[in-house]
């Protein structure tokens, strides 16, 4: 069973009332109401708490009601405490803080986290969310930011901003009803267990679309923001023209998170660092919400200097000029494999292979990073040692390593569409050794 087709029972108890046994270690978790099975016998009384011996007995059975319908969380995450937490966000990042204040975000903070306030149920899942999953809480925080910076500078209306906001934190709820022990899991996941971790988006918004008042377009975009133009997102694998604005919006600003605080950072590298980076993925969401962000940055006096100084400079080079070659010779075999493929198919994971390959091509062309002449400039920035172009070769360098994800994310779609979908015998044999080929590559770029 797909992610598409993922049935979301919220009578029948989860993982998540695992995870307030858990949060009533530190915050007592009580029950509003009597807490009935669905017979209608009573589970667990009114006013009892929910501690690990409420939790079994409440796993047993099917529900009458949801189970965050009938329990309170004492001391949950309100406005102020999510406006701190925020600010706590941005004024650990001065680069986030010097934005935060140019763009004069924090009355729109302040006015999102008061709207949010008026929603229980978001309030008690944001709190479990906090203790039970504190990173992707912290995600969570980062992406509302981020959220709102894109949203001024493509001036949204009040109410898109409040849905967008919303959808932002809650992005990431439906995680809190999966098993902990797929989520936590050691390495490979079985092909059911990403089936599970990919459902979040589907149980994330089919518990939104109960809240009252909520707006239907929060939990549009928390359904959508995996989904990406070129159609190989999730859960749907739909494309450009069937996705809704705010979705891409929550989904470019999870990219640029994913890049920056769990990557670059890690590498001694700065926010100016992200812009090429997304230069190479302009077509995976909207072409607004990258402009908007792109264009944000660029105003951001964001520094220019480079992290490679003269006497890296050769080494750094010599790297990137290897790196250039080896990716054109494997380009060289996927463009053959591609090229011979029907271009009319209306085969869904044979068009997202030809969507991916395309985006890629378009933005090789554009650029002109793999061209001839980029090479010899390359090489003539080395032995002139030109300092100011430093900043530039730079930029190079981090748009071929997102490429070259492309390329193993390309590989991988090729594999599975040869194990599970060909159904073209020839195709199928292009298709393996193809990628014998490129495997053959990576050993003997392995050895040099």
């Amino acid at each position: 069973m797909s992610a598409t087709n993922q049935e979301y029972d919220p009578l029948k108890p989860d993982a998540y009332a695992e995870h307030l046994s858990k949060v009533n270690e530190t915050k007592e978790v009580v029950a509003t109401e009597d807490i009935t099975n669905a017979q209608g016998a009573v589970v667990i009384a009114k006013g009892a708490v929910l501690d690990a011996a409420a939790t079994e007995k409440i796993l047993r059975f099917k529900l009458l009601q949801p189970l965050h319908d009938t329990v309170a969380i004492d001391g949950e995450v309100d406005d102020k405490q999510l406006y701190e937490q925020i600010a706590a966000f941005v004024n650990k990042h001065d680069v986030l803080k010097s934005i935060h204040t140019k763009f004069g975000l924090d009355p729109i903070i302040r006015a999102q986290c008061h709207y949010y306030n008026q929603f229980s149920l978001l309030r008690q899942k944001l709190t479990v969310l906090s203790i039970q999953m504190t990173s992707t809480y912290d995600s969570s925080l980062m992406s509302a930011w981020f959220c709102m910076l894109i949203g001024f500078k493509m001036q949204l209306s009040d109410s898109d901003l409040n849905a967008l906001f919303l959808a932002a934190l809650t992005h990431d709820l439906g995680m809190l009803h999966i098993s902990p022990e797929i989520l936590e899991k050691q390495g490979e996941l079985s092909a059911e267990e990403w089936r599970q971790i990919h459902a979040h988006v589907v149980i994330g918004q089919q518990i939104l679309k109960h809240v009252e008042g909520l707006p239907s377009a929060t939990c549009r975009a928390v359904l959508e923001h995996h989904e990406r133009c070129d159609g190989t997102g999730y859960p749907f694998e739909r494309p450009e023209g069937q996705l809704s604005l705010l979705g891409q919006v929550v989904a470019m600003a999870d990219s640029v998170i994913a890049v920056y605080f769990k990557r670059l950072l890690n590498q001694g590298k700065t926010l100016r660092d992200v812009i090429p980076i997304i230069q190479v993925n302009n077509e995976a969401h909207f072409y607004k919400t990258y402009d908007a962000l792109v264009t944000t940055l660029r105003r951001s006096n964001l520094s220019d200097k480079s992290n490679i100084n003269d006497s890296q400079m050769s080494a750094f080079i010599e790297a990137l000029l290897a790196d250039n070659n080896f990716f054109s010779r494997q380009l060289l075999y996927v463009e053959e494999l591609v090229g011979s493929m029907d271009e009319r198919s209306s085969e869904p994971k044979l068009h997202a292979i030809q969507s991916v390959f395309r985006h890629m091509i378009k933005f090789i062309r554009g650029s002109g990073v793999l061209d001839v002449g980029y090479v010899r400039w390359l090489e003539q920035v080395d032995k002139e040692k030109l300092a100011f172009a430093y900043r530039e070769a730079e930029d190079v360098a981090l748009m071929l390593e997102e490429l070259q994800y492309h390329m193993r994310r390309l590989t991988r779609m090729l594999s599975i569409y040869a194990d599970k979908y060909c159904q073209e015998e020839a195709l199928k044999e292009s298709v393996l050794e193809t990628l014998e080929q490129l495997e053959e590559l990576k050993a003997e770029a392995t050895e040099e």
